[in-house]
């Protein structure tokens, strides 16, 4: 029997597709969560007007729809989802006024609820990720532009609503840097440092241990407010600012191999403190603001695509599973995922050749990458079954 198995990824190549754009205002430094295969955007501001709505993204029919509204406004903090809640964290109701809060957001009632503020400074623009069902935040800025800027690292438990003090990222402290978690590792990203420079320093963070080791440095000038893209064992950084200059140039990391890789440069039309969320194996980003020629603010919408080596993109947006990239050279690996299961629950998947035939009848983990190693060139039918329930079916071309 062909037995499918997780594969290392090598360097990917992706291209840019633009999607529905936020029905709302533009905007810049707005919120971002993604719970069971919907992406949410809350809040940003647009230099008159701090929001709180809240807008959830569909990618199967590429729509959004307006949810409630956070309890105030908010902007330039920091958000997680946790056990299938999204959380939104500190930043700022309006230029001087700066927030420790929590919210909490339950999708199934469709509100608001505050939790534990955070038992430190008030701030806005931390860093923070989600990592093994904890949040982490730390840094951010207590002031202007020029600070006093924070450096501490907190950790917070869903389930017991209280935060606990832990090590924060080595070096000074800082603003406007990226937080994210990939292969069960935090990671923080550039920002602008306590001296007023630029960081292009990349640090990886142990949750086990609370240790932080250096990472090579992301290609590119050093910035801030950048959008990050967490793929499985993968992230796109791309845009930011540095000294008032915009950057649209992008990088893919590799934590495996610690690589990086340049990528298309971002086509819309900022990117800078834009918004950005992953759903399984598809990442979206967009918003963002410039200040010249004119102060502008964006809701454009765009899809950071990986692409087959083909070149061709066919990330199944029908159906119950999604099968990607399709077509797949064989022996490449491809992502299979449903969005009626949570991510890396164990399911069965069954693959018949174009006879009806059985080949494969495997376990395979949700949201995960599966080696083709061992099915020749061919049209394959996909069965993904839990347990005695058919979750639907698909189909997989291989060359």
């Amino acid at each position: 029997m062909i037995a499918l198995c997780l594969s290392a990824q090598g360097q990917s190549v992706f291209q840019w597709e633009q999607r529905a754009s936020l029905p709302g205002p533009g905007r810049w430094g707005a919120f971002t969560f993604a719970i069971d295969g919907y992406g949410y955007v809350a809040g940003g501001g647009n230099g008159t007007t701090t929001f709180s709505d809240v807008w959830r993204y569909d990618p199967t029919n590429d729509t959004w729809l307006q949810v409630a509204s956070m309890p105030g406004p908010r902007r330039h903090g920091t958000s997680w989802s946790l056990n299938g809640k999204g959380y939104v964290l500190c930043g700022q109701e309006t230029t001087t006024a700066f927030r420790n809060t929590t919210w909490e957001y339950d999708p199934v009632a469709n509100s608001w609820s505050s939790k534990a503020p955070l038992p430190s400074f008030e701030r806005y623009s931390p860093h923070g990720f989600a990592l093994n069902g904890y949040g982490y935040l730390g840094g951010g800025n207590r002031g202007n532009a020029n600070g006093p800027y924070v450096s501490d690292m907190w950790k917070y438990d869903p389930t017991t609503d209280l935060w606990t003090a832990t090590t924060p990222v080595p070096g000074q402290a800082r603003y406007g840097a990226t937080g994210f978690a990939t292969s069960g590792r935090g990671y923080v990203h550039g920002g602008r440092l306590q001296d007023l420079s630029f960081a292009s320093d990349m640090w990886e963070f142990d949750a086990v241990t609370g240790a932080w080791t250096s990472k090579p440095p992301m290609p590119g000038p050093g910035r801030s407010w950048t959008m990050v893209m967490p793929f499985q064992g993968e992230a796109v950084i791309a845009c930011g600012a540095s000294n008032g200059v915009l950057l649209m140039d992008g990088y893919s990391y590799l934590p495996s191999g610690d690589l990086w890789n340049s990528i298309p440069s971002y086509p819309g039309a900022s990117g800078w403190s834009g918004a950005s969320f992953n759903l399984i194996s598809r990442v979206f980003g967009g918003l963002g603001r410039i200040y010249s020629p004119v102060d502008s603010y964006f809701s454009d919408w765009w899809e950071l695509v990986k692409l087959s080596s083909t070149g061709i993109n066919e990330h199944s947006n029908k159906g119950h599973i999604h099968v990607w990239p399709n077509p797949v050279t064989s022996g490449s690996s491809v992502t299979l995922f449903t969005k009626s299961r949570p991510e890396g629950i164990e399911l069965s998947i069954t693959i018949y050749d174009a006879l009806g035939s059985r080949v494969v009848t495997s376990t395979h983990f949700n949201g995960t990458a599966c080696s083709t190693e061992g099915l020749p060139p061919g049209i394959y039918n996909l069965l993904l079954k839990s347990g005695a329930n058919t979750l639907g079916g698909g189909r997989l071309v291989i060359h």
